[in-house]
């Protein structure tokens, strides 16, 4: 695999990844912009109980901020002498890419990731015949 970009050329005998999930990127070449997002709200209860509007993004505080971004006030400028215009890799090997993250054989100008995860565990230690564990407003009545 040859990947030819206008500074350097990468070459890569052997990649192998395993598993990739969750807006992850494996990216082959070179590009201008990567923006992958991965947003997850699990749930995991002893009790398969669900409830309406459960995981609306909207309704979270988490998804609804803004990750902040820095600000950059200084004039940075550099040069880069590239003595050799290849480079050579002879093998990479990835087990697992998740949540947003980008692995990428060629250049880039941008990238910008971002994964915002909610796990929730709910176990019971009440007896299940007295609806403790419900919010009110899906409890069984009594009666």
């Amino acid at each position: 695999m040859k990947i030819t970009s206008n500074r350097r050329t990468s070459v890569v005998e052997n990649i192998k990844v395993i598993s990739i999930t969750r807006s992850a990127v494996f990216q082959i070449g070179d590009s201008v912009e990567l923006n992958p997002r991965s947003f997850v709200y699990a749930v995991q209860r002893e009790v398969p109980v669900y409830f309406p509007g459960e995981g609306d993004f909207a309704q979270l505080e988490l998804f609804q901020e803004r990750i902040p971004r820095p600000t950059v006030t200084e004039d940075v400028r550099t040069t880069f002498i590239n003595e050799n215009p290849n480079i050579y890799v002879d093998s990479i090997r990835v087990l697992g890419l998740g949540g947003s993250s980008i692995l990428q054989v060629g250049s880039n100008c941008s990238v910008d990731t971002e994964s915002k995860v909610i796990n929730i565990r709910q176990f019971i230690d009440q007896d299940l015949d007295d609806h403790t564990y419900m919010p009110t407003q899906y409890k069984k009545s009594n009666s």
